[in-house]
């Protein structure tokens, strides 16, 4: 159980009073139809109306996300959308599992096959993995979600697609202090703050959360600030950037129980984990800039680039194993991100006939510095992994609306990939070094017929590309897959 305390008191009864005139005002014209507000997507790259898309699109709101919700993981929000699974299992030092009509379900930990999107921003590696720690569960106001095959709209890992949205710069200035307690030592407090002053714009939410945990072993210290920054250049020309750091020192991990230990006592750790002290602690600093200019030229033109890094310190619940007793239980991670994009839509008519078209580039480069130790009970042994890991990425796409008549359009996309991973294996003398690229064109094609003004019918088909992980790329490489190919690195 858990308590939230939003705002002061005085605010509080406020909201309470304009519930009440709300829904007596809904009873007097309860008679009276009430046409809501169009819903528009923007996560199929060209923005329009949902009734528009010919994809299985769903939007979940703020009311939705925020509403008797704990803000722990994203599955308290995804659980209602159908199609999607979210596998939490309560454990802060095991990623959230999600998966999109069978893409992701594969991934024996974190997310794979689903890109995801944080304010515009890719959270998705170019290796096609990812992670929804950095997410600010408390300033969420809408997720989009694209269930099915979008690689054409985003490339590696898009059997499905999460456009996470945080709460922009406010028009009127504002400050917010919150809390949420509840039972087994759980504390979250913090601030969210913003304002407008002439053509600049800020927004901050700032949190800090500490847990016992229901189990022995499962203690979690969090925080994590997000912070946006706007400024209006001009008439339909502004620069906006986005930044989140996360902090997560102590993440304990209670490990698994047999059915005998759970009937014995269901709150005990595993005994490994408890002599291992496994658990996880992550540092994460992501700064993201866009430039979006819809006044120099006929259409609208958007750049963005971005920058992170994270810090990982895993030790888990197992004692060292492998053979001769050399696999390490210990995977350390340190890794650099950089990425830009840029796209142009515009519409045109042609022949009489209105086209609307998006078109645009992808760069992006990871280097994951990994190590792994070999730690028993006496603490530190040796090395076992020492490697730099790269994955670059570079995409051409493009996505073309044919308004076919007034209730029927046709909806075409196209997009290539270049996809390389790299290991330099520093540990065995350049034995596990090498190279593997893959080629990845990805179509599709839709059709939107809108039957009534309030229901459409729609039929596309897509196709999605998934690439191996390093671990999988260093297994295959004796038999590597026909779309790619594997060569040793000089040394």
């Amino acid at each position: 159980m858990y308590f939230t305390h939003l705002r002061s008191g005085i605010l509080l009864a406020a909201s309470i009073g304009l519930g009440v005139v709300a829904m007596a005002g809904g009873q007097a014209e309860a008679t009276e139809s009430q046409r809501l507000e169009p819903i528009e997507i923007s996560s199929s790259r060209l923005t329009r109306d949902w009734l528009e898309t010919p994809a299985s699109v769903s939007v979940v709101h703020a009311e939705q996300i925020h509403e008797g919700r704990q803000h722990l993981q994203l599955d308290e929000t995804l659980n209602r959308v159908p199609g999607v699974h979210a596998q939490n299992r309560y454990n802060f030092a095991q990623n959230l599992r999600i998966s999109m009509r069978g893409f992701g379900a594969r991934a024996p930990f974190g997310i794979r096959g689903v890109h995801i999107l944080l304010d515009g921003f890719a959270e998705t590696l170019p290796d096609g993995q990812s992670q929804t720690d950095i997410v600010d569960l408390e300033s969420v106001e809408r997720i989009e979600v694209i269930r099915g095959p979008a690689s054409t709209l985003y490339g590696n890992a898009a059997g499905g697609v999460l456009a996470i949205t945080t709460l922009n710069e406010p028009a009127a200035p504002y400050v917010e202090l919150r809390s949420t307690v509840g039972s087994d030592d759980f504390l979250r407090y913090g601030l969210r703050a913003g304002g407008r002053s002439g053509a600049l714009s800020t927004h901050v939410s700032v949190w800090d959360l500490s847990y016992e945990g229901y189990r022995s072993q499962s203690r979690v210290e969090k925080r994590l600030l997000n912070g946006k920054l706007g400024y209006d250049l001009g008439a339909d020309r502004r620069l906006s950037a986005v930044f989140t750091a996360l902090d997560a020192p102590v993440g304990e991990d209670p490990g698994g129980l047999t059915l005998e230990e759970v009937r014995a006592n269901r709150r005990q750790a595993n005994p490994l984990s408890l002599q291992m002290d496994a658990g996880q602690a992550v540092e994460h600093q992501r700064l993201g800039v866009l430039y979006r200019d819809a006044a120099s030229l006929s259409g609208e033109l958007n750049v963005r680039a971005f920058y992170s890094q994270r810090d990982f310190d895993q030790q888990l619940p197992t004692l060292p194993g492998g053979a001769n007793g050399t696999g390490g239980n210990n995977p350390q991670l340190k890794r650099e991100l950089i990425g830009a994009g840029l796209d142009y839509t515009d519409a045109v008519l042609l022949a009489g006939v209105p086209l609307r078209y998006t078109a645009g580039f992808e760069a992006a480069r990871q280097e994951d510095d990994r190590r792994r130790a070999r730690v028993s009970e006496a603490g530190f042994e040796h090395w076992t992994q020492d490697e730099l890991q790269t994955a670059t990425s570079l995409a051409a796409f493009g996505q073309l609306d044919v308004g076919l008549s007034e209730r029927l359009e046709l909806t075409l996309g196209g997009r290539f990939d270049r996809v390389r991973l790299e290991i330099d294996d520093r540990f065995h003398d350049g034995a596990g070094s090498g190279r593997r690229d893959y080629d990845e064109p990805s179509l599709s094609a839709g059709l939107t017929y809108r039957l009534l003004p309030l229901h459409s019918l729609y039929a596309n088909v897509g196709t999605a590309f998934e690439t191996p992980t390093f671990t999988e790329v260093k297994e295959a490489k004796a038999a590597p897959a026909s779309n790619a190919t594997w060569s040793r690195s000089a040394r």
